[in-house]
């Protein structure tokens, strides 16, 4: 129980850390960081509850298991909240793209969407690896797993 304590302690501070590298420079770094951790640990619950019923009804118990269910997971639910928040949009520009014109989502935006989902999906996958190596590692039959 401590071991999973700790791991779901570590592992969004890992995500909050990665989310901040953006801010160092900025003034309201304190905030920013804040903001961060709070919200990591808010996603890292939540899409760890997901894939945790997914790897207890098939009994998985492997790393790769445990951060392909989450990079699943998080993909999903990620893409498609992105694309909810933009939807309302009549013309929207953000990262020198034109995501949103004349009500409609671009092509543009849609590759842009599905690369930020997929960054994102590859942090949390990272902080899911290291939650695992932490609370179920070492407590498979005494064997490390890969």
């Amino acid at each position: 129980m401590k071991r999973i304590a700790l791991g779901v302690f570590l592992s969004p501070l890992i995500i909050a850390l990665i989310w901040t590298i953006p801010y160092w420079g900025h003034s309201a770094l304190s905030f920013w960081a804040l903001f961060n951790l709070v919200f990591a640990y808010v996603f890292f619950l939540f899409f760890a509850g997901i894939c945790h019923l997914i790897l207890r009804v098939y009994g998985w118990q492997k790393c790769w298991q445990y951060t392909s269910v989450m990079f699943v997971v998080s993909f999903v639910l990620n893409i498609m909240w992105s694309l909810y928040s933009i939807a309302g949009y009549d013309k929207l520009f953000y990262s020198q793209t034109l995501v949103v014109e004349f009500g409609q989502i671009t092509n543009a935006g849609y590759l842009l969407k599905i690369e930020e989902s997929l960054i994102s999906s590859v942090i949390i996958s990272l902080a899911m690896a290291l939650f695992w190596y932490i609370a179920v590692h070492k407590t498979i039959d005494g064997v490390k797993n890969a």
